[in-house]
């Protein structure tokens, strides 16, 4: 459906074969030819790529996560078996029955989902000015691991995704999003906004919260698989230099000075700017 060569029938086309490719979508790269002019770490790494809307898709398609070198050899004439997990946000791909993922990032899946949560799953293969033979022998999908309705929206309130800022593995709103829902409100807190949504509370009532949900990263310095969460956060304090020290990393917090009651991501003051995601909950004034 997509380009040749290294767009691997998912990318855009290049010049010599212009092709819209496939928008919207997340793809891991079993990748047995070097482009170097393209950033390839070798000519058998596996990567993960992504495209997002038709306007924002590209030739070669845009990299999350690349793996170092395989001691694997992809194209040895040997059968391999891929296993791919996505324990929200991160993407992990394992071969051969390796304990570690060769490779694993997080990611959005939810640029690829419905309302539903519900998605198009497929294998595409491409080359160049050489050839090969792939030989798909069995594969299976299972729900298990699988979640891909994090950011489901359940009220009035949507936004396009070209509101979701550029360059984040996680979809970042803009800016945040409010809306008065009968006694209460729902709001759409991005990450990287400190203390960035409030609600009027003028005689300092106490709050519920309900219905959240979605994901965060606070830490991106940190592996794939740590310094992201959900409104519950990491589980243990914070500690030092978070918002709310004694509340865990990455959780939903609150606070009511003013008249009004203001809500954070709970993550460190320095480092607001970078986090990433967005989570949406229901508020109601008690």
């Amino acid at each position: 459906m997509g380009g040749l060569g290294s767009a691997l029938g998912f990318g855009v086309g290049d010049s010599t074969w212009p092709h819209a490719g496939i928008p919207w979508a997340v793809a891991v790269f079993f990748d047995t030819y070097r482009n170097k002019e393209e950033g390839d770490p070798s000519s058998n790494y596996i990567g993960i790529r992504v495209n997002g809307s038709p306007s924002e898709t590209r030739w070669p398609p845009s990299r999350l996560a690349d793996s170092p070198n395989l001691s694997i050899r992809l194209k040895d004439g040997k059968v391999h078996t891929a296993r791919i997990v996505f324990r929200p946000p991160v993407l992990s791909v394992f071969l051969d029955g390796s304990v570690a993922p060769v490779v694993e990032t997080k990611v959005d899946l939810s640029i690829a989902t419905d309302r539903q949560g519900r998605a198009w799953v497929g294998f595409t293969a491409a080359t160049g000015g050489g050839w090969q033979n792939h030989d798909l022998l069995s594969w299976s999908f299972g729900g298990t691991d699988v979640s891909s309705s994090m950011f489901m929206v359940t009220s009035d309130i949507t936004f396009p995704r070209s509101a979701c800022l550029p360059n984040r593995k996680l979809c970042t709103p803009e800016r945040a999003f409010i809306e008065q829902s009968g006694v209460g409100y729902h709001i759409v807190l991005p990450a990287n906004s400190e203390w960035g949504v409030s609600i009027p509370n003028p005689s300092g009532r106490p709050v519920a919260v309900t219905n959240a949900k979605g994901f965060v990263c606070w830490d991106l310095k940190a592996s794939a698989s740590r310094g992201c969460g959900g409104p519950s956060g990491d589980g243990g304090l914070a500690g030092a230099g978070f918002l709310a020290e004694d509340s865990p990393a990455g959780a939903l917090i609150m606070r009511t000075r003013d008249g009004r009651t203001t809500f954070s991501v709970n993550g460190r003051g320095i480092a607001f700017k970078d986090n990433e995601g967005f989570y949406e909950f229901d508020a109601e004034i008690k």
